[in-house]
């Protein structure tokens, strides 16, 4: 939210904060289209598919009306669409790197939006399905652990940081006091 505010766009003198956030739900909207199109030609391997698919998903109402708006839900729905393309590839290339990225964005995800905890069963489903020994790997499963552990901890900890920062006077929303 705040990094889309400082992007040269957002600087123009007539835009104000609410448009600028507006169009960043609306861009995070057309990116999650754009990822329903990846996810689905990775799994459906039809590229006519995947567009009606990605189509389908563009031009529905609902989703709009959550993408036009500044709340949380739109970048909730890259991050659901980006966990779901590192899931599908870490179940065909099982790159140990990617169970690591996949944690992270987790953890990210889970500071910008709770509703993402949903996700964790069908990531585990396709992950596990693909590799049962993963369980009984305890050195593989440290290391994603611990990522998605101190992803989701610095997400928090920045909370109670930057009131720190507010409230000593230095800056009060960009401007100094």
């Amino acid at each position: 939210g705040k990094a889309w505010t400082l992007l040269p766009w957002s600087l123009v003198s007539d835009s104000s904060v609410a448009r600028s956030m507006n169009l960043e739900a609306a861009f995070l909207g057309a990116v999650t289209v754009v990822l329903a199109f990846v996810l689905l030609r990775m799994v459906v391997q039809c590229r006519t598919a995947a567009l009606c698919g990605a189509s389908i998903l563009g031009v529905s109402p609902t989703f709009w009306s959550y993408s036009l708006v500044a709340s949380p839900y739109s970048l909730n729905m890259v991050f659901v669409f980006s966990l779901l393309i590192l899931a599908v590839r870490w179940a065909r290339v099982k790159q140990d790197h990617l169970l690591l990225v996949i944690a992270g964005l987790s953890g990210i995800g889970l500071g910008n939006h709770a509703s993402l905890l949903v996700m964790a069963v069908p990531i585990a489903i396709i992950v596990l399905s693909s590799d049962l020994s993963l369980l009984r790997s305890r050195r593989r499963l440290i290391a994603p652990v611990l990522v998605f552990a101190v992803t989701l901890a610095g997400v928090y900890a920045y909370i109670p940081l930057r009131s720190l920062t507010i409230f000593s006077g230095e800056e009060i929303i960009g401007q100094p006091v």
